[in-house]
């Protein structure tokens, strides 16, 4: 057995060398300093840390409180000074320490505001290595800045824009409990959409310098007005005067342009709806003030002027409407505008516009509104255009007497039907044959366009073709008719094309959906520039679209 002091020295035998090298060979508790030093790095990069962190922390929070205030400080709508906007929104983020006072200046339709925001923030750990305060800082420029704006009102004003507005009412009674019912508001959409768009021109040029910023207003139902100030800049086929709407081919949706020196089909003059003599001519292209396009303008009050004179009626071509769209935000029609502008029909100061899409300081916008879907186009077949009709007409002194041409017939006594026949009628109803028209020679054969002038395309096919013999293969035969039908399918996809068009060059395109169908609802969804651009609503709802587009047109951007 060892004793205490053997066993401290090491064991029996071993004297005071051996305990002293035994001690030194012991390395327990050797690193006892390395760690505690290691331990104090590791609570100084620590603390370091979170003296970074509470530094980043306060300056996003300073950058991103300053970026809301110079934001609202630039809105040219703004009536408050912008130190007092500023001042607002760091006294309600508890920044008030850090509020400097901004500087802004406002220029030709813009409005700019930078401000600096700097302050102190004292450190935890950071004193320990000199570091007592850090000094977070923000800055930035925010500017509303509308430059040149050309935009495009496209709106619908066929038939069905004249029904009412309805709204669902519910009511309680003890006896019936609730129950809703369908109520008129007294308000048609048309009536409607004229209130929107006149709130949607103050907007838009309560925060715009006139002379910077174009409005066109296109009205459309089955046709597109252009109206005889436009069509005289451009070049258009003569075989009426009267009309001033243009066919357009499918081809003619897949770009934006309408040209001034290719010749433009002018419409034909006639009426395909209703039997009577002389025809109405309102459904094909009205020839009403009320319905021609508005071009380039800029003063609100003319604006509002042509929309609260707007009328409903007629079909549905919105692609039409969007094609003349795009026409006067498209820079092929300047000489268009140069015409009119030395016409005194345009302010001189929109010579040159519309502007070439490559102008970074230009924004084109369509706004295209429509409450219901495309519906059938009518147009004249060749067949039925300039040739000479077989109708002579001839004027006895108090009437007019009409004869139709009709050859072989054996109506008269001609058992071979080898003779040709005029078939003679007159106001009296004593119609008979004759080998001669009414008044020859005096009589005059009309062609189709002067034919189409004094009756209708129904009224002909009844009383100067049908009724000759009461065979009802004399009205028009399946392979003879007079109209070509463009049905709902092609005009979508024309509209569709010519959306595509629109947004392949820049143009903004918003779109509203007034009470429309799903279809029509995914139709109007895709002509928009994304999701966002377009609206769908009921009722008095359409102001609230218009009011959103006009504030997105004059959004703020930050610069910096």
């Amino acid at each position: 057995m060892f004793s205490l002091k053997e066993k401290l020295l090491g064991g029996a035998g071993l004297g005071r060398v051996g305990a002293r090298r035994r001690f030194a060979r012991d390395e327990a508790g050797s690193f006892t300093i390395l760690n505690l030093f290691l331990l104090m790095t590791v609570m100084m990069v620590a603390g370091i840390a979170v003296d970074a962190i509470r530094f980043e922390a306060k300056r996003a929070r300073l950058q991103n409180t300053l970026d809301r205030a110079i934001l609202a400080a630039a809105d040219m709508g703004q009536t408050l000074t912008p130190a007092q906007v500023v001042q607002s929104y760091f006294d309600k983020a508890g920044l008030s320490e850090y509020y400097a006072e901004p500087q802004s200046s406002s220029g030709f339709n813009s409005k700019t505001v930078s401000a600096t925001a700097t302050g102190t923030l004292d450190t935890f750990f950071m004193s320990m290595f000199g570091i007592d305060t850090l000094s977070p800082v923000a800055s930035g420029t925010a500017e509303e800045s509308i430059s040149d704006i050309e935009i495009s009102l496209v709106l619908d004003v066929s038939g069905s824009m004249g029904e009412p507005i309805y709204e669902y009412v519910t009511y309680y009674s003890r006896r019936y409990g609730s129950r809703t019912y369908r109520q008129n508001t007294g308000t048609t959409k048309l009536e409607s959409l004229q209130n929107a768009a006149k709130e949607f021109v103050d907007t838009i040029y309560a925060s715009t310098v006139d002379a910077r910023t174009s409005m066109s207003i296109i009205p459309y139902n089955m046709q597109v007005n252009a109206g005889p100030d436009l069509l005289a800049h451009y070049t258009l086929t003569n075989q009426n005067t009267t009309n001033y709407c243009v066919d357009f081919s499918t081809e003619d949706f897949s770009n934006t342009a309408v040209s001034t020196t290719s010749t433009l089909y002018r419409s034909d003059v006639f009426d395909y709806y209703y039997r009577t003599m002389p025809p109405s001519m309102n459904g094909i292209c009205p020839d009403t003030t009320y319905s021609r396009i508005l071009v380039l303008a800029d003063d609100p009050e003319v604006l509002k002027d042509k929309i609260d004179a707007l009328q409903s009626g007629g079909n549905t071509s919105i692609e039409i409407g969007m094609k003349w769209g795009t026409a006067l935000l498209d820079p092929s029609a300047q000489p268009a505008v140069s015409g009119m502008i030395a016409d005194g029909k345009v302010s001189s100061s929109f010579e040159g516009r519309p502007f070439s899409y490559t102008n970074s300081d230009t924004m084109k916008v369509i706004v295209v509104m429509t409450d219901g879907i495309n519906t059938t186009e009518y147009k004249l077949n060749d067949a039925y255009k300039g040739q000479k009709s077989g109708v002579w007409r001839w004027w006895d002194g108090s009437d007019w007497k009409y004869s139709v041409y009709y050859p072989e017939s054996s109506s008269w006594g001609d058992s071979d039907g080898l003779l040709e026949y005029y078939w003679r009628k007159d106001g009296s109803g004593s119609n008979r044959w004759g080998l001669l028209p009414e008044g020859a020679p005096d009589a005059t054969e009309l062609t189709y366009y002067d034919l189409w002038k004094i009756m209708s395309v129904d009224y002909h096919a009844y009383y100067l073709r049908y009724k000759i013999r009461n065979h009802s293969s004399d009205y028009y035969a399946w392979d003879d008719e007079p109209i070509t039908y463009v049905g709902g399918s092609t005009k979508d996809a024309r509209l569709s094309a010519m959306c595509n068009a629109a947004k392949e060059e820049g143009i903004i395109v918003f779109s509203i959906g007034f009470e429309v169908t799903d279809d029509s609802a995914d139709i109007l969804e895709a002509c928009a520039s994304s999701p966002s651009h377009f609206y769908r609503v009921n009722g008095l709802e359409i102001t609230t679209a218009f009011q959103s587009i006009a504030n997105a047109i004059g959004k703020l951007r930050l610069t910096q």
